[in-house]
């Protein structure tokens, strides 16, 4: 247990450096260590064998030294930050509001028709017992093969999704109440509506996306240096609460119609058992992986859509649960190897470093991928975010949409170069 603490010691060590590298404690890197190192200590809540998992933990340590390093060589590519003076755009943030509403009337809409195809009426939807019912009906034909994802669901899935994006950015830019409200609604409806579909991933990658959102606009806004403790602890809370909490309410939903007695605990627990599957399988097998897949498991939907398809992992016993999940780090071993692996997590960190430093320097077209870089670190301790369609699509179509809107971050911006003092002589 003690080399298993020192282990998340050794991360938040990291996390230091990152931020002293970058600027700050949001930036890529060290938001990366922090969030593996409290996601390690909190597994360890759960995990009875934490000798299993240790090689595993070591190589998730490593994965992190090297976002950092690749952090690292990307500030070499930055340019020094200039003086700003950020504000709000407000002609930008009316149309958050507008696609933030879109998107939850289609949420809602959808919502109520999911319960009308069942027969039942709109008002229904307030009872936990029938909102049971639903979720336990659409998750069995969804496994009998009796029903499959339409069009024009995966399309609401897409739109509910950039809603979620663009909310999150409403909700740090909000002027008014009724922001707040409007963007937080854009998260709740988008978890609500896959939870009706007992999706935990779907509710996983909604609220990551409003997160990635909040946080790069709020790094945008504030230049991402000078920020608070209580702000990061705050954050973090939030993470947790809309992470943790929406995607227990998910599992709920999806056994209330079946199980009696739910195992509250066992549901709490469940995301902690990604970290230990993949402990448990790197100590079985991590050191000589398979041949590699070269990108088929990051990129899962996009592969079998010219129709080369592997079979997914199966179900392993990891002493409190079984989990199918095993981190986005096996999926790149799997994919690359070990060595191809670090160089992915390198990579990673040096295009963490260039969106972050372009956004600090208050360039707003980099702010979608800055987007992308924090959904993708949110979702690292389950499956990645760019390897099911409607997440990949959301982002894809969120880079495309954003560089048309007003901008909702105005700066003006003196350069570095120009501040300096002349020197006599």
């Amino acid at each position: 247990m003690l080399s298993i603490f020192a282990m998340v010691i050794a991360t938040l060590a990291v996390a230091l450096l990152a931020s002293r590298a970058e600027g700050s404690v949001v930036a890529p890197a060290s938001a990366f260590a922090i969030m593996w190192a409290g996601y390690v200590a909190s597994a360890l809540l759960f995990v009875t064998d934490v000798e299993v998992l240790r090689m595993g933990l070591v190589w998730i340590w490593l994965s992190v030294v090297t976002v950092y390093l690749g952090a690292i060589l990307g500030g070499a590519f930055v340019a020094p930050p200039a003086v700003r003076t950020p504000r709000v755009g407000v002609l930008g943030v009316t149309w958050l509001r507008r696609f933030s509403a879109a998107a939850v009337l289609v949420g809602l809409a959808d919502i109520v028709a999911a319960f009308a195809a069942r027969g039942f009426s709109f008002t229904s939807i307030f009872s936990w017992l029938v909102i049971s019912q639903v979720s336990g009906l659409y998750r069995a034909d969804t496994f009998s093969g009796e029903v499959s994802t339409s069009i024009l669901e995966r399309l609401v899935f897409i739109a509910l999704l950039l809603g979620a994006i663009y909310g999150g950015m409403l909700f740090r830019l909000a002027r008014r109440r009724s922001d707040y409200l409007l963007g937080l609604a854009t998260v709740f409806v988008v978890s609500a509506l896959h939870a009706l579909y007992g999706s935990r991933m779907g509710v996983l990658y909604g609220g990551s996306l409003w997160i990635a959102a909040y946080l790069a606009v709020h790094v945008s806004l504030s230049d991402g240096r000078g920020v608070s403790v209580r702000f990061v602890l705050r954050l973090g809370i939030a993470a947790v609460v809309i992470l943790l909490g929406l995607s227990t309410l998910a599992q709920a939903l999806r056994y209330s119609a079946t199980v009696k007695d739910l195992n509250w605990l066992r549901m709490l627990s469940n995301p902690f058992g990604f970290v230990a599957a993949f402990g448990i399988w790197f100590d079985a097998h991590g050191l000589d992986p398979a041949a590699p897949y070269y990108g088929a498991r990051i990129f899962r939907r996009l592969y079998e859509f010219v129709g080369i398809r592997h079979e997914l992992q199966s179900s392993i016993e990891v002493g409190f649960m079984e989990s199918n999940i095993y981190t986005g780090f096996r999926d790149l071993i799997e994919d690359f190897g070990l060595a191809g692996s670090l160089c992915a997590t390198t990579l990673f960190g040096f295009v963490g470093r260039l969106s972050f430093g372009a956004t600090v320097g208050g360039r707003l077209n980099a702010v979608p991928w800055l987007v992308l870089v924090y959904g993708v670190a949110l979702t690292s301790f389950a499956s990645g975010l760019l390897s099911y369609t409607t997440p990949a699509a959301a982002v894809v179509l969120f880079i495309l949409t954003f560089g048309l809107m007003p901008p909702v971050v105005e700066h003006d911006v003196v350069a570095a170069a120009a501040r300096e003092p002349e020197v006599a002589g």
